[in-house]
């Protein structure tokens, strides 16, 4: 009887990691019979109703760098480096443009080999 259960345990394990293999068990676009397959048409279509406006950018924002952070550097210690001269802009104001550039992104959760766009403010 064992030998039975056996048997039938491995075949059942054989059935379900061939028809695992064979036709998967995860959704591929286009396999359900109502859906239709994307087209580029389509596809330029969604991305179209996709499109998010993006935000104004405040008047004290005169443009944008995008610098790659680098190991111990701060949004405060790139802005030094980006203005001559002091900047008369509260930090506050300066981490939500920060995150308002940066989709979100914020100013502590820097890293070190990642891209950031960076405002350049007006004197």
């Amino acid at each position: 009887m064992k030998k039975w259960i056996w048997v039938a345990s491995i075949l059942l394990v054989a059935v379900a990691v061939y028809y695992d293999l064979s036709r998967g068990s995860l959704p591929v676009e286009g396999s359900f019979i109502n859906e239709e397959p994307a087209t580029a048409d389509s596809v330029e279509q969604d991305e179209a109703d996709h499109v998010e406006e993006i935000a104004p950018l405040p008047d004290r924002i005169v443009d944008t760098v995008a610098i790659e952070v680098e190991s111990g550097q701060t949004l405060l210690t790139i802005l030094e480096q980006l203005h001559e001269e002091a900047i008369v802009i509260s930090i506050e104001d300066i981490k939500q443009d920060f995150e308002t550039l940066n989709d979100g992104t914020e100013y502590e959760q820097l890293k070190a080999g990642e891209i950031y766009t960076f405002p350049i403010y007006g004197q």
